[in-house]
């Protein structure tokens, strides 16, 4: 071997050495966090059809060179879908093995020998690109009344025509990053009634016809309900065609309505011959700007029609389907779970609280009874706050870049766009600290901002308030 070849073999083994180093030291910087309870864990990327190309991609600084539709990016111990730890390994371990080789540590021991060791909750980052079905969640009682009773008929969980896949409820919160546009709740039938006859389609006559009658108000939507999804073909096919042939000229003749036209002949489009593409007509079209967010309390119809947003929600995989899907739709158990009343969610904003308050925002308010869960953000920017959590939290970065400080100081760990930490509770206490500053840290959590910008840091807990 002559001397060039012998110093290029050199250089490889050399450069080889140096990458194996590297990759170690980040393998034992993790176990490390890990060991200390606060680590950057990688979530688990959904490639649905109805995502975007563009949205998480960006979100997360990545490049997308296959041009996959990104849906959902799951942060939690879901077994659809597991987050791992951050540590550049292939074979990384789950977070739900982590937190289960010392669940008292991670999740706080009151909290773990109330959930059983697991982490009951699941945060999603959610790009909506096209419309997800009209779907509801059962609450408590029935979802382990419903789990029970598909199992006594021996339905098996894969099987597509299963509504429970588990006994658990799937409450939800979702919370707009960009416009966001959804479905939510029934309109008064006096409302429904009125729009569907500006709709002025004759092959909706029955239903408008039960909206007339004089049956009690819960009865009144059963029966609409129960006859919009009994369409035969005959009525189906002359829906889709009356709104193929006709939304233009509503849109000019009724253009009040405009939007609503435009939305029900985008659904007819994607779904045609699905009687729920009306569904604008009798649910409520709610639009969140950057930063608002709302409640989707049990047994309430409801379908994420555009944009990109973060979800927080029960670990469930509850889902009865009434609508905009090729998927199984069990009209008869959809209606035995729904509540059959007026409902709009209140939308929940934090502009007023970051003006009056330091840069802490919990939502929550009436909408929130008998929701367990927390969504807090916390935006830095040369304001600080104090925020105390109990259990355990994940964290999502989603503006700037900034340092989590904890153990008084002495610990730190850089965190920036599209990087998710999960925080463990603590074993000798029930509560941890963050702060926006860098000073005066008494043993909590500190994030401070390292570009003079703001960071804006999402958190998913059990419990988080700003402590005074």
């Amino acid at each position: 071997m002559n001397k060039k070849r012998r110093t290029s073999a050199f250089v490889k083994i050399v450069d080889g050495a140096a990458k194996h180093l590297a990759s170690r030291y980040a393998e034992d910087a993790a176990d490390a966090a890990v060991y200390k309870g606060v680590f950057k864990i990688d979530g688990a990327l959904k490639h649905y059809d109805w995502g975007s190309r563009d949205w998480i991609p960006a979100l997360l600084g990545q490049e997308n060179a296959e041009h996959k539709p990104y849906a959902e990016l799951w942060f939690g111990t879901h077994p659809a879908g597991q987050s791992r730890l951050a540590s550049g390994a292939p074979d990384a371990p789950t977070l739900e093995s982590i937190i289960t080789d010392k669940s008292g540590f991670y999740l706080g021991e009151s909290f773990a020998q109330a959930n059983g060791g697991k982490l009951p909750f699941l945060f999603k980052a959610l790009a909506a690109e096209k419309p997800l079905s009209i779907q509801a969640h059962p609450d408590f009682r029935q979802a382990e009344a419903g789990f029970d009773k598909e199992n006594a008929l021996g339905i098996p969980l894969d099987s597509p025509r299963r509504n429970y896949k588990d006994n658990a409820p799937k409450p939800e919160l979702i919370c707009a990053l960009s416009q966001f546009t959804a479905l939510c709740g029934f309109r008064p039938t006096a409302e429904i009634r009125k729009l569907l006859s500006g709709f002025g389609c004759p092959f909706l006559a029955r239903p408008i016809q039960i909206l007339d009658s004089e049956l009690p108000e819960d009865e009144l939507y059963r029966a609409f309900l129960r006859s919009l999804f009994s369409f035969t073909d005959e009525l189906r096919q002359g829906l889709s065609s009356y709104i193929n042939r006709y939304t233009a000229e509503l849109t000019v003749r009724k253009s009040e309505y405009a939007a609503l036209w435009a939305m029900i002949a985008n659904f007819a489009a994607a779904y045609p011959r699905d009687p729920a593409v009306i569904a604008p007509l009798y649910l409520n079209v709610v639009t969140l700007e950057p930063g608002e967010a709302f409640f989707v309390p049990p047994s309430t119809l409801h379908a994420y029609v555009h944009g990109l947003g973060l979800e927080l929600m029960g670990a469930s995989d509850n889902v009865l389907r009434g609508g905009l899907t090729p998927k199984h739709v069990d009209i008869d158990e959809l209606l035995s779970i729904l509540k059959m009343e007026p409902y709009m969610p209140r939308k929940l904003s934090p502009s007023a609280e970051f003006v009056r308050q330091p840069p802490f925002f919990s939502y929550g308010g009436a909408d929130s009874a008998g929701f367990p869960f927390t969504l807090s953000v916390l935006r830095t920017g040369g304001k600080s706050a104090n925020i105390i959590a109990e259990g355990p939290v994940i964290a999502f970065m989603t503006e700037g870049s900034g340092v989590l400080s904890f153990n008084g100081g002495w610990d730190t760990l850089s965190i920036k766009r599209g990087e998710a930490v999960f925080i463990a509770a603590g074993e000798d206490r029930r509560t941890l600290t963050f702060r926006a500053d860098s000073g005066g840290n008494d043993g909590g959590i500190s994030a401070v901002t390292d570009n003079g910008g703001d960071a804006v840091l999402y958190l998913a807990s059990t419990n988080m308030q700003a402590a005074r």
